[in-house]
């Protein structure tokens, strides 16, 4: 059995220019990102093939002077210009997995379900399900070779 963690953080920021055809441009949009999360999988081998499960959990907190959703909570200076923050949103996403894949000789089947909540839709937990059945019909090409 093999287990897999990780807890990541990303940050990014721009600023949007629109001028194409315009000779009144808007004014600039910056936005800023910071996504930040942690998931665990793991895997196993067995005589029926292979198994993994996992679990995601992840934050988005997103903020705008232009556009997005008003929040009303996302007020933040920008740094270097006399403008804010004024627009936002922040979501939450938690996501489970469960795959089981059979690989008997040319023959591979994987079947999986993932079930995802997203803060933002409504209707609570989505689940979807997937399933990818191969055959190989002939060995992988070896004359295939990048100089």
């Amino acid at each position: 059995m093999k287990l897999h963690g990780a807890i990541y953080w990303n940050r990014n920021e721009d600023r949007y220019e629109w001028h194409r055809g315009n000779e009144n441009p808007v004014p600039f949009n910056y936005a800023r990102s910071n996504v930040y999360g942690t998931n665990i999988n793991t895997y196993f081998d067995w005589t029926a093939g292979k198994t993994a499960i996992g679990l995601d959990l992840r934050q988005e907190d997103l903020v705008s002077d232009n556009t997005w959703r008003i929040d009303g909570e996302s007020k933040n200076t920008l740094s270097g210009t006399n403008r804010d923050y004024t627009k936002g949103l922040i979501e939450q996403t938690c996501r489970f997995f469960f795959e089981h894949n059979l690989i008997l000789d040319k023959f591979s089947a994987s079947l999986g379900i993932i079930s995802s909540y997203n803060s933002w839709i409504k209707g609570g937990m989505r689940v979807y399900p997937g399933i990818d059945i191969a055959y190989q019909f002939a060995p992988y090409p070896k004359g295939l070779r990048l100089l």
